[in-house]
């Protein structure tokens, strides 16, 4: 049933639509947990595909952020859930930050030229896969 949505974007107007909600998943395991992510996906009554990401924090001093991107098909949704990996530019250790475990120090990250999918976005696309056949259909490449 679509409904009229309103998404907050710190970085951007607010987005407004009529659609309806499709999945959500987090990455908040406890509730002692200080900080977590939340993804959202919603469908426009168009069509167009929407990604809300929250992050949301319990520590003083720090507010919840908030991001949401319009794609017009499901294949620039799910291209757009994947992120580049990335290196330390002085030691070539692979990163998950911009911290160097080996370096013991911040540092510049550069592109290793893969691509990958977190567990929270990994979760999110499954459940619109269940739902959606083009979610589905984009998730996987057919070799022959």
């Amino acid at each position: 049933m679509m409904e009229r949505i309103e998404l907050l974007r710190d970085h951007d107007r607010d987005l407004r639509f009529n659609g309806h909600w499709v999945a959500s998943a987090s990455s908040r395991k406890t509730n002692d947990q200080p900080r977590w992510l939340e993804l959202n996906a919603y469908v426009t009554a168009e069509g167009k595909y929407v990604a809300e990401g929250i992050g949301r924090t319990v520590v003083d001093g720090e507010v919840d952020r908030h991001w949401a991107y319009v794609y017009d098909t499901a294949e620039d949704f799910v291209d757009a859930q994947f992120r580049d990996a990335m290196r330390c530019a002085n030691c070539g250790r692979d990163l998950y930050g911009k911290y160097c475990a080996v370096c013991k120090k911040n540092t510049v990250r550069e592109p290793t030229g893969e691509r990958y999918l977190t567990r929270v976005s990994r979760e999110l696309l499954e459940q619109m896969a269940d739902v959606d056949d083009a979610v589905d259909k984009s998730l996987v490449v057919d070799v022959e």
